[in-house]
């Protein structure tokens, strides 16, 4: 009357060895489908370990040891080059103040410019499509690239940025040269090139929300 139950439903003694109906046990049904996911994994992991982790294993390496331009040895002197640093005025009061400067400012900038972006991208209007194509523009433009594209812009000789502020009657700026403009023109040129990353992630998860 059930001529599903063969399929359906195994017997007891099957089950209690571990076996699957198919004639497969479960023991080696999951050996197989985890030797399929590792091999699915493995080129991920190589490339991972072989470009994030080996540099980083040889960063620490060479942070500590001592290398100078006459000596090929680069000996080992342990934690010698921190001590030095963290008793350099400098960098502790201008380097690291930077560092952080830069990494909050362009990390917090791209996230809210993005997200007003992304929920401007939300909505319906004629040639959505064609401007979310063209926000991912800066994601192909190569930090060398726009570094020099910048250096161009804010040249104060023949700058563009220039040519428009002498426009307005302003006098020419350096904006390159002020210590803080610069950063600032740094952090600029970082938001530009990193909005679009967090547009496409924001974007794609807006339309995954319900409607309601």
């Amino acid at each position: 009357s059930r001529p599903d139950a063969r399929v359906t439903e195994a017997h007891p003694d099957t089950l209690r060895r571990g076996g699957l109906p198919g004639g497969k046990g479960a023991a080696s049904l999951f050996r197989e489908r985890g030797g399929i996911t590792l091999h699915l994994l493995a080129p991920a992991v190589l490339v991972l370990l072989v470009f994030q982790v080996l540099p980083i294993l040889m960063g620490v390496d060479a942070s500590l040891r001592q290398f100078s331009l006459t000596d090929e040895e680069h000996p080992f002197i342990g934690l010698r080059n921190y001590q030095r640093i963290l008793s350099d005025a400098q960098f502790l009061w201008v380097a690291l103040p930077n560092t952080f400067f830069f990494m909050f400012a362009s990390v917090a900038g791209g996230v809210v410019l993005g997200l007003a972006i992304a929920m401007l991208l939300k909505q319906p209007f004629p040639g959505r499509a064609l401007v979310r194509t063209l926000i991912v523009f800066p994601l192909m433009v190569a930090p060398v690239v726009a570094s020099i594209m910048i250096a161009w812009i804010f040249n104060d000789q023949f700058g563009v940025a220039n040519a428009i502020v002498t426009t307005l009657g302003f006098p020419p700026v350096a904006w390159l040269v002020k210590p803080w403009l610069s950063l600032c023109i740094v952090v600029l040129t970082d938001v530009w090139l990193q909005t679009p990353f967090y547009v496409i992630i924001i974007l794609a998860g807006l339309e995954t929300l319900p409607r309601e």
